[in-house]
């Protein structure tokens, strides 16, 4: 690592996610189960960058979002190696977009897992 980036200041966003991860913040599934909440710290010489894309589908609203809520839609079709699992560690939370449902993307070189902390309505 060079000089400039050991001088950079870490982002307020690393920052705030230090602070959270450390706080021991919580979160809680449909059913009363409490989650931990971790965050993972940008290395010093990452930039935060936000990403916005818009594009036109020819459905309703109401139709697209049915769609991309249902797993099948990820599921479904999926490509050998990788593979989009969703896993409820809770027996009364059905796996699939819920809160406090494990989902990992894997395949090779990839391991991307997650678990659903908040779901806001439309």
């Amino acid at each position: 690592m060079d000089a400039t980036a050991k001088s950079r200041p870490r982002t307020p966003m690393a920052v705030d996610e230090v602070l959270h991860a450390g706080s021991g913040a919580n979160t809680e599934t449909e059913s009363g189960h409490r989650l931990p909440i971790v965050s993972q710290v940008a290395p010093d010489w990452m930039e935060p960058h936000a990403h916005e894309m818009s594009l036109t589908v020819p459905r309703s609203i109401d139709s697209s979002w049915r769609w991309l809520n249902d797993p099948d839609t990820f599921i479904r079709g999926q490509i050998w190696p990788c593979r989009v699992e969703f896993v409820s560690p809770d027996p009364a939370v059905p796996p699939g977009f819920h809160v406090g449902v494990l989902n990992t993307h894997h395949g090779p070189w990839m391991n991307f897992a997650g678990v659903i902390t908040e779901i806001r309505p439309m």
